[in-house]
């Protein structure tokens, strides 16, 4: 499959809509936050499905995102593509295409009957 991660700390933002700076990516990001308390996943991880170098100093990377419980087991996934750029400090996201977490974060939270919107 792809490279994978895992980490402890929760995804990009929830916006349908790309986040098109590092700026909208935080902010998308702190707003995220209650949404994934509510849910419960004790850690977010990634699959690396891919990666398209789009110039020498930009990269188009495709992930699913994995939302885990405490236990291990597998809540839900979703995908998005990322691009990166190259600056003096290495690569830096600067745009996040999110492809269905909207409706795959609903529908675990119909699953376990939560309201993300209370």
């Amino acid at each position: 499959m792809g490279e994978s991660r895992h980490d402890s700390h929760g995804p990009g933002g929830r916006a349908r809509a790309s986040l098109e700076s590092r700026e909208a990516m935080a902010e998308g990001l702190e707003r995220s936050y209650p949404v994934y308390r509510k849910l419960g996943p004790a850690s977010v991880g990634y699959e690396r499905l891919g990666h398209e170098l789009l110039s020498e100093a930009v990269v188009l990377v495709r992930v699913r995102r994995l939302f885990h419980a405490g236990d291990g087991e597998l809540m839900t996934d979703s995908f998005a593509s990322y691009v990166l750029r190259r600056d003096e400090e290495g690569l830096r996201a600067h745009l996040c295409v999110p492809a269905d977490d909207i409706e795959k974060l609903q529908a675990l939270a119909d699953r376990k009957g939560v309201d993300l919107f209370e």
